[in-house]
């Protein structure tokens, strides 16, 4: 589960304890509209519990742009939410 993402980098909540050491290379895939967006990046920090910090390295302008989307998208979701409290989210 993604809990926080920017162009920077995400935090990531997975469901076991994470084996990813500090400073670990990794390489993660997010599909924006059914288009893959590959992003480099390193562990940058590690959380008690099974949550990682990645720190975003590479990432091509055309991958950029959609993660930019993905970023507004989700801002409106929380925004509509924040609004109209007991709604249940989009599926």
């Amino acid at each position: 589960m993604i809990v926080n993402l920017s162009l920077k980098g995400c935090l990531v909540r997975l469901g076991n304890d994470p084996c990813f050491r500090k400073g670990e290379a990794v390489e993660m895939t997010f599909c924006v509209r059914q288009l893959p967006v590959r992003i480099q990046g390193f562990v940058r920090q590690r959380h008690l519990g099974p949550g990682v910090g990645i720190e975003f390295t590479l990432l091509a302008e055309r991958g950029k742009r959609r993660l930019m989307e993905l970023i507004a998208e989700l801002d409106e979701i929380v925004r509509a939410q924040a609004e109209s409290p007991g709604k249940e989210p989009p599926s």
